[in-house]
């Protein structure tokens, strides 16, 4: 599956998978969380993707978590 694909998902079912990560519950996810994301989505290859979805969330170079809120 490619990244574009991935975005058809609903934002619901995004942020529920986010969430399902989320082990602080803080709104956040640890930046090796969101790999297993991107391959819970189905996109099995996601190290090229990740990151595009590091600077979706506004993640700097040196985070380590993102916001999915």
């Amino acid at each position: 599956m490619k990244l574009h694909e991935a975005l058809e998902y609903t934002d619901e079912s995004i942020y529920e998978s986010m969430k399902s990560y989320d082990l602080e519950n803080d709104g956040t996810i640890d930046s090796k969380e969101l790999i297993k994301v991107i391959r819970k989505l189905g996109i099995m290859n996601p190290e090229p993707h990740f990151n595009i979805l590091m600077k979706a969330g506004k993640a700097r170079p040196t985070d380590k978590r993102i916001s999915y809120n």
